[in-house]
């Protein structure tokens, strides 16, 4: 028994091991079995029908069933020029069935009646050659000075309406992109997408910063720096300006138009001030995920959400009431309305000429900032209460 069992076995097979298989697929049709049967059947060693899709186990079967024969490297070879001057079975029909399948489709196209071909939009090549004229009248005059003379601008101008006029779809000729456009990312469609494309930020500073400290913080500054925002800045009553040109995380905010019936109003003028609040807003690596930090730099204030070192009491500067979603601007607006309607006094004017206190640094207003972070984690802040008066 142990003998005939020996016998029934499988020679071992390695990956060099060279394999005849069956060209007659012995699988049943329409099973997976038979799928890898038809890829790996020409191959010649284990390997080769490994990568072609057969594992192991279907050779090792194959072997015993009788499907497929270990050869030594002669017959390996006589086995491969067989092969290749005999056209496999299954290559003959398939071949034949594409044929018949052409011949049908080819009697079936001579029966039909074609339909006749859709109208295409005549595209009249007049208003596009007028564009072209125009620009290149203007490529000219650009081409002889720097400056393209008074003739060519007015031939340009008179061109360029009587082409575009006379053009279906509206013709948009941009000029190139500078290294710094090119950079950063794609502007919309919108009123507000060439404003702020048009914002050369190549000037800051961001390597070591995470993609979405970047990302965020290359718009807010499009935003607030584009023409549109500085538009928003003066109609809302702040101002926006980089502390140093190459850093975008650290930004002097100017908060105006305050309210005139209030009590700072009231301070200011009494002090003989400018109508007007300093502050610094700083962010961190991890914005905008986390809050922007912000303090007070002048003048002095005391009482309502000031505290002694220049926080600012706001429960949107902690991470329990930042909102990613809010930009820059609405931040300085927000805390404009707390300052201007918190009961918010003046109670010393430091340095005139530098607009500056002593005792206002930023490692103080931080310690002032953990207080207040450690106050709002029990519970709701109270702050969103002096805004709803406001109106900026």
């Amino acid at each position: 028994v142990n003998q005939q069992s020996k016998q029934n076995m499988a020679p071992k097979l390695t990956d060099e091991t060279c394999i005849s298989f069956k060209s007659e697929n012995p699988k049943r049709a329409g099973t997976k079995a038979h799928e890898r049967y038809q890829r790996y059947k020409t191959a010649s060693t284990v390997a080769e029908a490994i990568r072609l899709g057969a594992v192991r186990a279907d050779v090792t079967n194959a072997v015993k069933q009788g499907y497929c024969t270990v050869l030594d490297e002669d017959s390996r070879r006589a086995s491969a020029n067989l092969a290749a001057s005999v056209p496999d079975a299954g290559v003959v029909a398939a071949a034949a069935a594409v044929a018949t399948k052409n011949d049908e489709e080819k009697k079936q196209e001579e029966t039909e009646t074609p339909e006749p071909p859709a109208k295409r939009r005549q595209i009249d090549p007049a208003p596009v050659e007028a564009v072209e004229a125009a620009q290149g009248i203007q490529d000219a005059a650009t081409e002889s000075s720097a400056t393209p003379s008074e003739p060519a601008q007015a031939q340009a101008a008179a061109a360029l309406p009587a082409a575009t006029e006379s053009v279906a779809a509206p013709v948009e000729v941009t000029q190139p992109a500078s290294a710094s456009q090119l950079g950063s990312t794609s502007s919309s469609s919108s009123s507000a997408a060439p404003s702020t494309s048009q914002v050369d930020l190549s000037f800051a500073k961001l390597d070591g910063k995470p993609l979405k400290y970047v990302k965020r913080t290359m718009g807010e500054a499009k935003r607030i720096l584009s023409e549109q925002g500085l538009s928003e800045a003066k109609t809302s009553g702040y101002t926006f300006n980089l502390r140093d040109r190459d850093n975008l995380s650290r930004w002097m905010v100017e908060l105006r138009d305050l309210n005139p019936e209030g009590k700072l109003m009231a301070d200011l003028k009494k002090h003989q001030l400018d109508p007007c609040i300093d502050l610094e807003l700083i962010l961190p690596d991890g914005f905008p995920l986390e809050p922007p930090f912000a303090r007070v730099i002048y003048p002095e204030l005391r009482g309502g959400y000031v505290f002694g070192c220049g926080g600012i009491c706001f429960e949107p500067l902690t991470k329990k009431g930042w909102v990613p979603s809010m930009t820059l601007p609405a931040l300085a607006i927000a805390i404009k309305g707390i300052l201007d309607y918190g009961e918010v006094r003046v109670s010393g004017v430091g340095d005139k000429a530098t607009r500056t206190v002593k005792h206002y640094t930023e490692a103080g207003a931080r310690k002032d900032h953990t207080q207040i972070s450690n106050a709002h984690r029990g519970g709701e802040g109270s702050t969103y209460g002096s805004l709803k008066n406001y109106a900026s």
